[in-house]
Order: C-alpha cells, then structure tokens, then sequence
C-alpha cells in the first residue's frame, strides 16, 4: 500500500508543479513578435564586363566551349544549382569579341524581400557541353533592396 501512495504523492506534486508553471507563463506578458520581413515590387538591372577572348561567343562555326548567353542569380541561399535562384537571362551584345565593357540587362519588376541580397551572373554555353555554365561566384556582388 505504501508504494502506491509514495507514487500518488509524487503525481500531485508533478501536476501541482505544471499547475504553477502554467498560472505563471499567464500572468507574463507575451514577447512582441518579430518584425515581418517588408517587400515590395522592384526591377534589377545589371551592367558587367566580359572577355570574350577567354571563352568566345556562340556562332555558327563556334557551337562547342562558348558563351550563348548570361543568366543573373540570387544566389543568397547558396551558388549550387539547387539553391539558387533565376532571375532572368542577358542576351550577348552584338558581335561581341574581346574585352567587352558595360554589359547591360535588367528582369521584369518582382517581388523581394528587403534587405541584402548576393546576385552573381554565369556565362552560358551550349546544353550540349559539359559543365556549359561557370561559377555564380566569380561575377557576384551584394546588393540592398529597400
């Protein structure tokens, strides 16, 4: 008989300890919430250089180790084709050969969530090639959204 009531004791004291801790958390006040994140409707443009001497544009007689075309990327969760995000593509310049400056494309308006954001751009070759697209990395810099 001892047992029981040596185990019927310690449960009262258990409920009587969750009762209080329970009484208690409602007397406190509730922490404020997190400010949601803001957002809002943007455009992002790009301008960049590139040199076509390293890997050449795509043409008739070139179709293999060449440039078809840019594709810029959010790539604030990460450059592997998994995390990333598409943003949108940049068509070559025309005729391009050599060292080309102020590269220019910009993506329909979209929505982002404001604050920092890591955009890289990837040179794209033929789907044909392996490894047709370079490191997201190489051409990345951080951009504020407001």
């Amino acid at each position: 008989m001892r047992p029981a009531l040596a185990l019927s004791a310690l449960f009262a004291v258990l409920v009587a300890g969750f009762a209080l801790t329970v009484r208690g958390a409602q007397n406190q006040v509730p922490p404020a919430p997190a400010p949601a994140p803001t957002h809002g409707v943007h455009t992002i443009a790009v301008r960049f250089d590139y040199d076509f001497r390293v890997t050449p544009a795509c043409t008739s007689q070139v179709t293999k180790h060449c440039v078809q075309q840019f594709v810029v990327y959010d790539i604030s969760s990460g450059a592997t084709t998994r995390e990333r995000y598409k943003l949108f593509s940049v068509p070559l310049p025309p005729s391009p050969t050599g060292m080309v400056h102020g590269i220019t494309g910009a993506g329909a308006p979209r929505d982002f969530y404001s604050g920092q954001h890591l955009l890289g751009v990837t040179a794209l070759g033929p789907a044909t090639t392996a490894n047709n697209e370079s490191n997201p990395q190489t051409c990345a810099t951080w951009i504020t959204i407001p």
